[in-house]
C-alpha cells in the first residue's frame, strides 16, 4: 500500500510569508516613485507615508516569521520523516527571511557607520 505524502504547512506559510516580506519592497518603490511625481507634500504625509510606514512594518514582522517557522518546519519534517514533503518550501522561507533581517543590520549598521564619520 503506498501512502501518500503531506505538504507540510508550516513550510508552506514560511514560504508564503518570504514572499510577502519580497513583494512588500515593490510597494515600498511603488509607493516611493507616487511621492516624487506629486508635488504636494500634504498628500506624501497623508497618504503615502504611512502606507510605506506599513509596508515596512509588514517586511519586518513576515521576514521574522518566515524564518522562524522554516525552521519549525525542517524540525517536523525532520520528525515527520518521509511522510511530509515541500522541505524546499521551508528553505526557502529561512533564506528571504534571514537575508532581510541581515540586509537590515546591515543597512542599520551603515546608517549609524555614516552618522558617527559625519
Amino acid at each position: 500500500m503506498q501512502t501518500s505524502k503531506r505538504i507540510n504547512r508550516m513550510a508552506l506559510i514560511s514560504f508564503i510569508l518570504g514572499l510577502i516580506a519580497l513583494l512588500s519592497l515593490g510597494l515600498y518603490w511603488e509607493l516611493q516613485t507616487l511621492i516624487f511625481s506629486h508635488n504636494t507634500d500634504e498628500f506624501a504625509n497623508r497618504v503615502i507615508l504611512p502606507i510605506m510606514d506599513g509596508s515596512t512594518t509588514v517586511r519586518n514582522f513576515c521576514a521574522l516569521t518566515a524564518l522562524v517557522s522554516g525552521i519549525i518546519a525542517l524540525n517536523q519534517i525532520k520528525k515527520a520523516g518521509q511522510f511530509e514533503k515541500r522541505k524546499l518550501f521551508a528553505w526557502i522561507g529561512i533564506v528571504l527571511g534571514s537575508s532581510w533581517i541581515l540586509f537590515g543590520i546591515a543597512v542599520g549598521f551603515i546608517f549609524s557607520l555614516a552618522k558617527l564619520l559625519d
